[in-house]
């Protein structure tokens, strides 16, 4: 009963009594791997980050093939700025849902894009440092995005102003003058 209550009260976006519901799932039944999954999913859409990550890993704990967790404690970690730990969660993710048919997630291209800026978190301290340069400012629009997910919003700003300044058509794009703001303030 807890389980869908919290399920209706998140779908109506109540994410605070959403998450009480799941928690109270959660205490109930304590090995209920889907409760803990809830949960992460309605505290990740609060923005509690830790707390989401935290669910999750309970949700694999004690369901090591819960693919769903998997996917969902990636995609947490990547909107913390976690890229490589949040790729193996990602591929486990994928590995064990995509056997199933009735698989519904484009995991392939999540892990594609994490991959990318997976990438890009490599070569981030030598941007930074001025010892490399971003190849160009698409490149540098990735970076800013990246550091804007690491909570780093001084360079963000920096990375975003710069992309700017080298092709002025980038702050129309994909809300880009929006994020840029948002990470100047």
């Amino acid at each position: 009963a807890h389980l869908g209550l919290g399920n209706a009260l998140h779908h109506k976006n109540e994410l605070d009594r959403a998450i009480a519901s799941f928690r109270e799932a959660a205490r109930l039944k304590p090995d209920h791997a889907m409760a803990h999954f809830n949960l992460a999913n309605a505290l990740r859409d609060a923005g509690k980050m830790d707390l989401a990550i935290a669910s999750c890993n309970e949700a694999i704990r004690l369901e090591p093939d819960y693919a769903e967790a998997h996917l969902g404690l990636g995609l947490a970690l990547v909107s913390q700025g976690h890229f490589q730990e949040a790729l193996k969660s990602l591929r486990k993710g994928h590995e064990i849902g995509s056997k199933r048919p009735d698989w519904p997630y484009p995991t392939m291209e999540f892990i594609a894009s994490v991959e990318q800026q997976a990438e890009l978190e490599d070569r981030l301290n030598r941007v930074l440092s001025g010892e490399r340069e971003p190849r160009d400012a698409v490149e540098r629009i990735a970076f800013a995005r990246m550091l804007c997910a690491k909570s780093r919003h001084a360079d963000s700003a920096r990375m975003y102003a710069e992309a700017f300044a080298g092709d002025p058509s980038l702050a129309e794009a994909e809300g880009n003058r929006y994020n840029a703001a948002c990470s100047a303030s």
